[in-house]
């Protein structure tokens, strides 16, 4: 089984590593939504909470799956998928 990478980032550049992978973002009054190609706001890999910029706590490597920054949900994705 392949590892998996996480990205390394902080809250300050998040929205500029987002935009590298072609996301966009919807000023409202919470935050910046993140949407995606599809121009739906995307939701945490886990609990599919929408994500703003402020919320986002982890970024898979090599894919298109955000968490939010709640540490269990990402926790609970390792741990269904038995990443490595």
């Amino acid at each position: 089984m392949e590892k998996t990478k996480l990205i390394i980032f902080n809250k300050e550049n998040v929205e500029e590593l987002l935009r590298e992978f072609d996301f966009k973002f919807s000023l409202e009054e919470e935050g910046n939504a993140i949407i995606d190609s599809k121009g739906e706001i995307v939701g945490c890999e886990t609990c599919k909470v929408n994500l703003t910029t402020d919320k986002v706590g982890n970024i898979a490597y090599g894919s298109r799956k955000i968490f939010c920054d709640n540490p269990v949900c990402f926790a609970t994705w390792v741990v269904e998928n038995k990443i490595k």
